[in-house]
């Protein structure tokens, strides 16, 4: 996984944070959190949402049940101002399936031969709300409706890959230097994706260049590609 980062023009450090370890002997993850607002406050927040879900997988929790733990901790602290994103992906390097969990972050994106497929973000950032009640806080819950939500509440994503797919996460601060979705797809699909290194530091160089090198918000880019992975059949 080929990382890029940037940092928010007049701030120190960056309230994105990124992860890529390898969960098993077959299964690599790749998370990003971006943290309400910038600065140090936002990123000591995203940092400690990494440090959580990495702490629950490697203590036997798949991502899935990591993910919504996390999610449940900014619940029953009643985050409703300075609510984290998640974005966390698991491959198996083996068959070549792909999970991902998503609250509040940007959609992420699998170039495929032929066309580029979409992995939408269809939840909220952690500790946003439960079953429709604003704030989420678990005193307004029954145990019954907490655990209703966990498993009815938020989609999860699974796909296949294929040997050459490459993956595309970023935070809303590309999107917003590109200017639009259109402008990233367009760059990401034509591009060759032999160093997945160099792969994201190009798409970070073309999003500085479109900003005029004025970078309004922390950027981060993670670009994969499957090697070694029959077709599925």
């Amino acid at each position: 996984m080929g990382v890029a980062v940037a940092t928010k023009e007049n701030e120190a450090v960056s309230g994105d944070n990124c992860l890529v370890y390898d969960v098993t002997g077959t299964k690599r993850a790749c998370m990003i959190s971006d943290g309400a607002g910038s600065g140090a406050d936002a990123c000591r927040d995203s940092e400690r949402v990494l440090e959580l879900v990495e702490k629950y997988m490697d203590t036997g929790f798949v991502m899935e049940e990591a993910a919504d733990m996390v999610n449940s901790l900014f619940v029953a602290q009643g985050r409703e101002q300075n609510m984290p994103t998640l974005d966390v992906g698991v491959v198996d390097l083996v068959d070549g399936l792909l999970s991902f969990r998503k609250y509040g972050a940007c959609d992420s994106f699998i170039r495929r031969e032929d066309a580029i497929e979409r992995i939408k973000n269809e939840g909220y950032p952690l500790g946003f709300h439960v079953n429709g009640l604003e704030g989420g806080r678990m005193d307004n819950l029954s145990a019954q409706q907490y655990e209703d939500r966990d498993r009815d509440g938020l989609p999860e994503h699974t796909y296949e890959l294929n040997e050459g797919d490459c993956v595309l996460m970023i935070s809303d601060g590309v999107l917003e230097c590109y200017g639009d979705e259109r402008s990233l797809l367009q760059t990401f699909g034509k591009m060759e994706v032999g160093d997945v290194e160099e792969a994201a530091n190009f798409l970070m160089q073309c999003a500085i260049r479109r900003c005029a090198g004025r970078i309004r918000d922390d950027m981060t880019i993670l670009v994969g590609k499957l090697t070694g992975v029959p077709t599925h059949t």
